[in-house]
């Protein structure tokens, strides 16, 4: 369940910091390009090894909700990220907004069930 994995919970400051160092080392703004202070990660919880998180653009301000993935090699985090043939993307179309609308009206909370549907 989400924020109540014993890997979050145990999961302590000097973890955490290299976390978002890794974070910093590979997510760059996919509007602008640039890269990412610690200060604007910000670590929202995690699912097994997949960790949401919030980035703020110190540049152009864009933010970002993202997943990674994180794997503990000899006790470090490691941070696997897809963001290979990103870039600037182009922009939200007002059928898009509607029908991201549509889906929020009928969405009851259940992200697994959410995914799995086709």
């Amino acid at each position: 369940m989400f924020f109540e994995s014993s890997f979050f919970n145990n999961f302590d400051q000097k973890k955490k910091a290299e976390l978002i160092r890794n974070i910093q080392s590979l997510m760059r703004c996919p509007n602008c390009g640039a890269s990412y202070n610690a200060s604007d990660i910000s670590l929202l919880g995690q699912i097994d090894s997949v960790w949401v998180v919030h980035l703020d653009c110190p540049k152009c301000n864009a933010p970002v909700l993202s997943t990674v993935i994180v794997q503990e090699k000899e006790g470090r985090p490691t941070v696997s990220s897809r963001t290979k043939g990103w870039g600037k993307q182009s922009k939200i179309t007002s059928d898009e907004v509607l029908d991201f609308h549509q889906f929020l009206e009928k969405f009851d909370g259940d992200f697994e069930k959410a995914i799995n549907e086709d």
